[in-house]
């Protein structure tokens, strides 16, 4: 392919902006990455997890500092990426909101989001942005605006004035300014408030979706960059096709990242960005570089859309074969088929342990929930784990970016297994213990038996969550990922242990008292509710 197919930019979003910290030990490592991929920008998702000099403590320990952005922005002029801040001024203000000294400004009952009519909002967004720009010496900055809750014209023509007059006090301090487009491609009349030299982050994450670039082409805008997604938030351990932002009439492949890059291509607009979030329980940047690299060789020129290859991948990423890509597409493709409803696709399972882990009761809900709708257990699902498993126990890695995407995947299959263990257990309330509260009275000795072979499952979940917060731990070493991640497991592990007991003293006393729901038994093991069963606490 000519050197025409190339793009002018290639760049990279992370965000660090949940409960990932900032190690600069990790950055060497990404940025070493991005280089070899051959991309030429990285922006950082911040919010406020950032120390600020003016705004005094830090949501977090170890966030980015003033001295870390001034070395990071070093580091990558060093290997010729743009480096650039990005933030939020509307909406997904998540640790602004959360702070009392805040409470004024996000008193428009909307949660975690500004409120951008009050008559400080603008003086209060400039005072942290600025910092930005500063701290970077950034002659860029994106202010986010996405994805906010608008009630009403009034209130609609207010944040779009809100977000233009950010904008034109940037460009004054000779600054250019970018948004998220999702809120001006849903009502485009409103990019009327905005300067044309805003440069805008159209974001398409699911697929081709073409014509939300041409809205801003029509619109006058001289700078569009297309935003797509790895989209390993969504799931386990690739993007997904699908979702709100889906043309039906141009379909794409499970494993397909390039569609919007592609339609960006089409249109003449060379500029891409690849939007990595959420790195925390169930996600791991080391165990996603396939669709990155993947990217990066179609913003490349190297290859068409649709066409690459595992080996292709492995060699952009090491310089070799490794498997790695391999793994990931074996995992892929037998753990988040896209044609199953429901929760009983793996992944979704998967998904529900990622984002539910943050609750106390989330192991009760998922339970609850397959055992109601009595999943299918998919009779390939250990062997897709086995067969990456196998393709992986044959990589040496050569360097320690090979050692950490090696243990990512790892972790992944690890993951795997606890959901594999939880399924079972659905499975085998259905199998288990159901006849041993039928058998209890009549057949004593049987009914434990059943029960006793339920408890052990119970116990194997146990076992596999401890192997999994092992590898989670051995996965995130030298990392900026929250330890919290670390806590939640152990509440996970502390808890299905708990069922587990609860399971052994009622086979202790079958021939007095009666099995209780299920639903109860797992309340009771989240100390959620209690039920006085006479037992030994």
């Amino acid at each position: 392919m000519s050197n025409a197919n190339k793009f002018n930019r290639r760049w990279f979003m992370i965000d660090i902006a949940r409960q990932q910290t900032f190690s600069r030990e990790e950055f060497i490592d990404i940025l070493d990455t991005l280089k070899r991929l051959d991309y030429n920008g990285i922006g950082m998702y911040f919010e406020c997890a950032f120390e600020f000099k003016n705004y005094p403590g830090v949501v977090r320990e170890n966030v980015m500092t003033y001295e870390d952005a001034k070395w990071f922005v070093e580091e990558c002029k060093k290997r010729d990426i743009y480096a650039f801040p990005m933030t939020n001024v509307a909406g997904h203000m998540n640790h602004f909101y959360g702070l009392e000294r805040n409470r004024e400004l996000f008193s428009n009952g909307v949660p975690f989001q500004l409120d951008f009519q009050h008559e400080k909002a603008k003086e209060f967004v400039m005072g942290y942005v600025k910092e930005y720009i500063d701290a970077f010496g950034a002659d860029m900055i994106n202010i986010g605006g996405d994805e906010v809750s608008l009630d009403g014209e009034e209130q609609t023509v207010a944040y779009a004035k809100f977000i233009g007059e950010i904008c034109s006090e940037l460009l004054k301090l000779g600054v250019r300014p970018s948004i998220w487009g999702d809120m001006f491609v849903k009502t485009p009349e409103l990019c009327e408030f905005l300067d044309k030299d805003t440069i805008i982050f159209d974001w398409c994450y699911h697929g081709h979706h073409p014509d939300t670039l041409q809205i801003f082409i029509d619109k006058g805008f001289k700078d569009i960059v297309a935003c797509n997604c790895d989209n390993g938030w969504i799931g386990l351990i690739n993007q997904q096709s699908g979702g709100k932002l889906y043309r039906e009439d141009m379909p794409v492949a499970l494993d397909e990242v390039e569609p919007f890059l592609e339609d960006s291509k089409n249109l003449g607009l060379m500029n891409g960005m690849v939007t990595d979030w959420e790195n925390y329980i169930g996600r791991n940047l080391w165990g996603q570089w396939a669709p990155i690299a993947r990217c990066a060789l179609f913003m490349n020129g190297e290859v068409e859309a649709r066409a690459c290859k595992d080996d292709q991948i492995d060699n952009a990423l090491f310089g070799r074969i490794t498997g790695y890509a391999e793994a990931t597409r074996v995992l892929q493709d037998g753990l988040q088929p896209a044609d199953i409803p429901a929760i009983s696709p793996p992944h979704n399972i998967l998904f529900s342990l990622r984002t539910g882990i943050h609750e106390p009761n989330f192991f009760e809900k998922v339970m609850n929930q397959l055992i109601k709708e009595k999943p299918t257990y998919f009779d390939n699902y250990d062997v897709t784990i086995e067969k990456a498993e196998a393709i992986l126990d044959k990589w040496v890695p050569e360097t320690y970016v090979e050692q950490r995407c090696l243990s990512a995947l790892y972790k992944i299959i690890s993951m795997a297994r606890v959901v594999s263990c939880m399924v079972k257990i659905a499975k085998g309330y259905h199998s288990l213990y159901v006849k041993a509260a039928a058998l209890q009275f009549e057949t004593t000795n049987v009914a434990k038996q059943y029960l006793n072979r339920f408890e052990n499952l119970i116990r194997h979940t146990q076992t596999e969550i401890r192997s999994y917060r092992d590898m989670h731990t051995t996965a995130v070493e030298k990392t900026g990922y929250s330890k919290n991640d670390y806590v939640k497991l152990n509440i996970m592990y502390d808890r299905v242990g708990l069922m587990a007991d609860y399971v052994h003293q009622f086979s202790e006393v079958m021939d007095r008292i009666p099995l209780p729901r299920i639903e109860a038994l797992l309340a009771q093991s989240m100390v959620d509710k209690f039920h006085d069963w006479g037992l030994k606490l």
